[in-house]
């Protein structure tokens, strides 16, 4: 992510980091969340006023893409851990 952010800095375009987490929006439901990283956040925030669930991830570029990670690991290492507890085979 920092290899892309340097190659962007040098033309001034601004470059934030993000990640939706979620599930895609249904009626009656909470849709996803978008976490967003970078320096200057303050525009992509003002889209919750649009009803995005917009929300800023601390840490610089580079922030909202580990969380992504984070999450996309946990969700997948879930059903196996649940398995594993259900059969007895952890302990």
């Amino acid at each position: 992510m920092h290899g892309i952010a340097a190659t962007i800095a040098p033309t001034g375009a601004p470059f934030l980091d993000g990640a939706i987490l979620g599930l895609p929006p249904k009626p009656g439901a909470k849709g996803p969340r978008i976490y967003v990283a970078g320096e200057d956040l303050a525009p992509l925030l003002a889209l919750r006023e649009c009803g995005l669930d917009m929300r800023a991830c601390e840490g610089g570029v580079g922030a909202a893409s580990g969380l992504k990670m984070a999450y996309a690991g946990i969700m997948s290492g879930k059903p196996a851990a649940n398995r594993a507890s259900s059969s007895g085979s952890l302990g």
